[in-house]
């Protein structure tokens, strides 16, 4: 499990075990928005707090572009990474680079998209999935892009 204040900075992360197998968990902003909620499945709830965390992160959140991108740069193992570039200038389009795969924001027109290269000496790329950000984006869909690289 990625570790909370990588993804999250400004949050702070608070678990505690209420009653015998009964989780209180806490997400706080700096600036005070909150995630609270009880879980008895305290893996289900590390999954939750990411998920419900990331949820409102996206909404209040100035460059949603910005943080999508890093949120990837992070989840992603450095190893696999070969180069990675944010334009904030082209409405915080994107990309990051893998070795025969490449994940791309389109700022402009809010899509997501993994894609596969044709061939080893192909410079064609196969979109695998794509997401429309407009229909919100959720730290689900991330986690899903990221199983498939």
């Amino acid at each position: 499990m990625t570790d909370f204040n990588k993804i999250f900075p400004d949050w702070t992360l608070k678990i505690d075990e209420i009653s015998n197998n009964v989780f209180q968990f806490n997400s706080t902003k700096i600036q005070g928005n909150q995630v609270e909620f009880t879980d008895s499945d305290y893996d289900t709830g590390i999954k939750r707090i990411f998920n419900e965390t990331f949820d409102l992160e996206i909404q209040i959140c100035k460059e949603t572009n910005k943080l999508i991108f890093d949120t990837f740069s992070i989840l992603l193992d450095n190893s696999l990474i070969k180069d990675k570039k944010y334009e904030s200038e082209t409405f915080g389009s994107w990309i990051i680079g893998l070795k025969n795969k490449r994940i791309i924001l389109d700022g402009k027109e809010s899509i997501l998209s993994l894609e596969k290269k044709k061939g080893l000496l192909s410079n064609d790329w196969v979109e695998l999935k794509s997401i429309n950000i407009r229909d919100g984006l959720k730290y689900e869909d991330i986690e899903m892009i990221i199983n498939e690289i």
